[in-house]
């Protein structure tokens, strides 16, 4: 017998956490767009299969103001699609097993505000198409059995980014 231990064992061990950079609408019957500063190059699952991770998302103060496992703690919420900044149709965390962007229930967050992305602890590193658009790999951080954070990679450089370059 083998034991395959990726999204049952890891999956909810990991978290991304991001930031929202903008926000966007596309007109009265169109959708609102949370833009994040992380998106495929971090979590690939959703273009790739139509994952779903959940949305937890905090204000700038510290308060959680909504996650699928608490509701909406906010009198601000709506409808949105969550994605990323690297501009294609695809850097989407809301897309289906058919490619469709479906909207997502949450707190409306504020430009600056924290969106963290759950259920990443399952190959979403090892998955991300990392430098897609020259953008830097993102740092990893655990947190251990006493409650530390240990970095265990460090955000990637520029340098790095460009060193094998010719």
């Amino acid at each position: 017998m083998e034991i395959e231990p990726g999204t049952y064992v890891a999956a909810n061990s990991g978290y991304a956490v991001t930031h929202v950079i903008d926000k966007k609408k596309t007109g009265s019957e169109g959708l609102n767009f949370i833009i994040l500063d992380g998106g495929m190059e971090i979590n690939a699952r959703p273009l790739l299969y139509g994952s779903r991770h959940p949305f937890y998302v905090i204000d700038k103060d510290g308060r959680l103001l909504s996650s699928e496992f608490t509701g909406i703690n906010s009198p601000h919420h709506y409808e949105a699609v969550v994605v990323g900044k690297c501009c294609e149709s695809g850097d989407s965390q809301c897309l289906d097993d058919n490619d469709v962007n479906i909207p997502r229930v949450m707190a409306e967050p504020e430009i600056g505000d924290i969106v963290v992305i759950g259920g990443v602890g399952a190959y979403c590193s090892s998955m991300a198409p990392i430098n897609y658009n020259s953008h830097t790999q993102v740092p990893e951080i655990l947190l251990t059995k006493d409650g530390k954070l240990k970095e265990i990679r460090r955000r990637q450089t520029l340098e790095q980014l460009t060193a094998n370059e010719l």
